[in-house]
């Protein structure tokens, strides 16, 4: 089934509004009456059109950050900027009952997440000091 530009632009609106695919699927049935799977959803996330507005967005806000006066602010909002397109990985340590996540930045050496490990440690010990 084919859908309007309508829809489409719409599944990528909500997508950038951080919607999950299900709720892209309830929105739209709930505003538009228009019922679709989510492999649609998905498949409209990805395309052509979706990557064209994305990169038009983020022309839009690498513009926005560099005709910011205050050098301050402008640096703060390109380290958000940056935090958001830099991968990360996320290292799940368990250690009996503690859940520890560690976000470790793409960019980080062994030595660093070894520190990190260390430190998790550190604090389960003294848990276990105080039960």
């Amino acid at each position: 089934m084919t859908y309007s530009r309508e829809i489409t632009n719409m599944i990528v609106e909500c997508w950038g509004l951080g919607l999950s695919a299900e709720e892209t699927r309830t929105y739209i049935d709930r505003t538009k009456g228009v019922m679709m799977g989510l492999a649609t959803v998905y498949r409209h996330r990805h395309s052509i059109t979706a990557q064209h507005m994305i990169d038009e967005l983020m022309r839009k806000q690498r513009r926005d950050i560099a005709k910011e006066d205050d050098s301050d602010l402008r640096m703060k909002y390109r380290d958000k900027l940056l935090e958001k397109l830099i991968p990360h990985r996320v290292e799940s340590l368990q250690v009996q009952k503690i859940d520890q996540h560690v976000i470790i930045d793409a960019t980080e050496d062994e030595d660093a997440i070894l520190s990190k490990a260390s430190r998790i440690l550190t604090r389960k010990r003294k848990l276990d000091k105080i039960h």
